[in-house]
């Protein structure tokens, strides 16, 4: 769009009357386009990069939630034991090894045995809560990036439409052009790309 299309569009041809307010008023509107699709353009580019990162983020997350969940199994397979040998040494099969102790020593041997068995029990329960926790914080960490991605694949697609139609609305603006306005347009269009090349010279010189 813009001084490119412009080019590659206009040709010079019959010398007819020509208006110049239609020829300006195709420059004013072909150069909007130019600026807008240029703007889309910039837009799309940013999505682009802003889907690499969070592709490659996404694919270290899976890493991390594998992991995780790894871990969460392990401690479940290790409650799970724990909890077999609690089941094992409850009810009367406790009450009766607490009673068979020779002494009163024996019997509170037996019960600060019991004492650090449940402790322990306890902290492997609240870790194991807690790696559960990080589990799901990471699963919806995942999903939150999943649905952004999916987000911007579709704001790329709809961006990427809304580019084909500045073009096709430049390639209209210059088709109800004459041949003779065309040429005029081109020159303008000339102008202006060297009025432009001019003043990006003299901002690098000043510089």
């Amino acid at each position: 769009v813009g001084f490119g299309l412009a080019a590659s569009l206009l040709f010079a041809g019959p010398q007819a009357h020509s208006t110049p307010d239609k020829v300006k008023d195709a420059q004013k509107r072909v150069n909007a386009l130019h600026e807008e699709s240029s703007k889309i353009d910039l837009e799309y580019s940013k999505l682009t990069e802003k889907l690499t990162s969070a592709n490659a983020s996404v694919k270290n997350l899976d890493k991390d939630v594998a992991a995780q969940r790894g871990k969460v199994t392990s401690l479940k397979a290790s409650m799970g034991k724990v909890a077999l040998t609690q089941y094992q040494n409850s009810g009367l099969g406790l009450t009766a090894k607490l009673l068979g102790g020779n002494t009163d020593s024996d019997m509170l041997k037996q019960l600060t045995v019991v004492q650090k068995f449940n402790d322990q029990t306890n902290l492997k329960l609240q870790n194991l809560q807690a790696e559960q926790g990080k589990l799901q914080q990471l699963e919806a960490t995942v999903t939150a990036k999943r649905d952004q991605i999916a987000a911007d694949h579709a704001k790329q697609k709809a961006l990427s439409v809304e580019y084909k139609n500045k073009l096709d609305e430049a390639e209209k603006v210059l088709k109800r052009l004459t041949d003779e306005e065309r040429a005029r347009l081109k020159k303008l269009q000339e102008e202006e790309a060297k009025r432009q090349l001019e003043e990006a010279r003299k901002r690098d010189q000043e510089a």
